[in-house]
């Protein structure tokens, strides 16, 4: 396969028609201040070495060694090696049951929260497959679009909650529908794999999923709960505050329909599993996909691409070597120079070149094993071959691209984010733009940056608007920023509230031991009259308190203790 990895340099090209038509007119310039002098044949015998061919030939190696050189600088590329490609994948749809009856806790911590955990840990191992999510109560919805974005995946898994859809019920139809028109035309295998408790309220459940197996997508049901069924929680914010009633007052008890679900997963071509207390079942559903669903797909592909500018390059300096030998005479600052001082020049010349290209190769032979290795999950190596190109190279985008890919994918979101934000900017390309903002928003975003990735994000979509992975991770991002400011202020408020119970408790402190200072001085000041008229006092309250203890003794012998709980 062959192409060119800089087209916009072929724009230098218009210079060639350009320059065509200033020689031609300076031939007919030349022409007519000849004939000011007398008869062309006359002039021709009295420059017997002059030749009209020779400028003309000399001009159309210029023009050769012109366009060689705009095409070295459009940098033509080449498929180092064809290679037959088996990729094993399936589309993957998730419908995810997002309706109140999902807080049920027969499953723990709760039957949502274990789902989404599944579906997680289940992500980490694919690979090739693309995945879409579908959330669904009483209307269904897409979550996320199909997608290989896994991170993208993992992190719009950890947002869903039962607040997502305001209308109550488990429309599982609708989903199925959603779910079935999600895959587009991909020429994958396909399979939905539904996670609910099975209450559904709309009836055409069954008749959808035999629709769907006929276009050979098979059906997959995960049945959330236990058969005895578990009360659905109320909250008041985080805090349960109970259990729903319904009308009666009576504890409303949500139980997991299985013959549903069974019915559908046979109907869909698929399998049921029932989670349990002790294994979520995810993990066979995925199991038996990958055993019957799976499949392989041959595809030939350039493994990569290898550079062949050097060619041009050398072919226009062989060009400019020719115009030296052959027009001599005719090229003015070579008329000082003895034919051995030329050749040396000559040979400076080609040496700078081999010295150059050499270089040049070496740098991208460093970029493609490092692609290489990054392909195969080893980064560390990755990071290793990229930095080597770049002592090579400081200002190579590709090398700095690859360099921050490399670092990203070891954890290191602050120095991606550095290096990703040094690229920003320095490029025409609109689309090699739009992957730097969105590698640069990713950075920030998983360093919590949540503030930063937003901007970052907005460059990407300036560049691609019709980016949608980074469409989705910017209302992410909005979101996250929105709940890391609402915890902030919710930190700030706390703490104002304890440093004023602090300051208060400090004035009470403060007034406790002014009063303990000033009570020896008060005491002073009683007389000894005062001091037996109160002592006479207390002697009184203590023989009313006594009475009323001997009378409430009484009263207790004859009536009996009271209960008080």
């Amino acid at each position: 396969m062959f192409r060119f990895a800089h087209i916009y340099y072929f724009y230098l090209l218009a210079l060639v028609p350009v320059f065509t038509l200033l020689f031609v007119l300076f031939l007919v310039w030349k022409r007519k201040a000849r004939s000011k002098y007398g008869e062309w044949e006359v002039i021709r015998q009295l420059m017997p070495e002059y030749s009209v061919f020779k400028p003309i030939l000399k001009f159309i190696f210029l023009m050769l060694a012109l366009l060689s050189l705009v095409f070295a600088l459009a940098d033509p590329q080449t498929g180092s090696r064809l290679e037959k490609v088996k990729r094993k994948g399936i589309d993957l749809m998730i419908c995810l049951d997002v309706s109140n009856s999902m807080l049920a806790q027969d499953i723990k911590p709760n039957r949502l929260e274990r789902a989404k955990q599944a579906i997680s840990r289940m992500i980490d191992d694919l690979e090739g497959d693309r995945i879409g999510i579908i959330v669904f109560a009483g209307k269904a919805y897409t979550q996320l679009p199909i997608t290989t974005d896994y991170a993208a995946a993992k992190m719009f898994i950890a947002t869903i909650n039962t607040s997502l859809i305001p209308v109550q019920g488990t429309a599982i139809a609708e989903a199925l529908a959603l779910a079935s028109n999600s895959f587009g035309e991909s020429k994958r295998n396909k399979a939905i794999v539904v996670i609910t408790d099975g209450e559904d309220h709309q009836g055409n459940v069954l008749e959808q999923a035999e629709e769907i197996a006929k276009k050979g997508i098979a059906i997959y049901t995960i049945g959330m709960g236990l058969p005895e069924g578990a009360p659905i929680p109320q909250f008041n914010g985080n805090i349960q505050v109970g259990y729903k009633k319904d009308q009666s007052g009576q504890t409303i008890m949500t139980k997991l329909d299985e013959t549903l679900l069974q019915r559908i997963a046979t109907l869909g071509n698929g399998m049921y599993v029932r989670a349990t207390t002790s294994a979520m079942g995810l993990n066979k559903v995925f199991d038996e996909i990958g055993k019957i669903q799976k499949s392989e797909i041959e595809e030939k592909q350039f493994s990569d691409y290898e550079d062949r500018f050097q060619y041009f390059v050398a072919l226009a300096l062989l060009i400019l070597i020719l115009d030296l030998f052959v027009f001599e005479r005719k090229t003015g600052w070579l008329k000082n120079f003895r034919p051995f001082e030329t050749r040396i020049l000559i040979l400076v010349g080609l040496f700078l070149f081999i010295g150059t290209t050499s270089l040049a190769q070496k740098e991208n032979t460093l970029l493609r094993q490092g692609n290489r290795q990054f392909e195969k999950g080893n980064f560390k190596e990755a990071e290793k071959d990229y930095r080597k190109a770049l002592e090579m190279n400081k200002e190579s985008v590709k090398g700095q691209f690859n360099l921050g890919a490399a670092v990203y994918k070891n954890n290191s979101f602050e120095e991606s984010a550095k290096i990703y934000g040094n690229l920003a900017g320095k490029n025409n390309d609109r689309e090699i733009q739009s992957k730097i903002f969105h590698n640069l928003g990713n950075s920030y975003l998983q360093a919590k940056e949540y503030e930063k990735s937003i901007p970052a994000f907005k460059n990407a979509l300036m560049n691609n608007p019709k980016d949608l992975d980074t469409k989705y991770n910017l209302e992410y991002a909005k979101m996250m920023l929105k709940k890391q400011q609402q915890q902030q202020q919710q930190n700030k408020d706390n703490q104002d509230k304890k440093d004023q119970q602090d300051k208060q408790d400090k004035n009470k402190d403060q007034e406790n031991d002014k009063n303990q200072e000033k009570q020896p001085q008060d005491q002073k000041k009683i007389s000894k009259k005062d001091a037996e008229r109160m002592l006479e006092a207390l002697k009184n309250d203590e023989k009313k308190t006594m009475e009323k203890v001997k009378k409430q003794q009484a009263k207790v012998q004859v009536s009996g203790v009271e209960k008080d709980w």
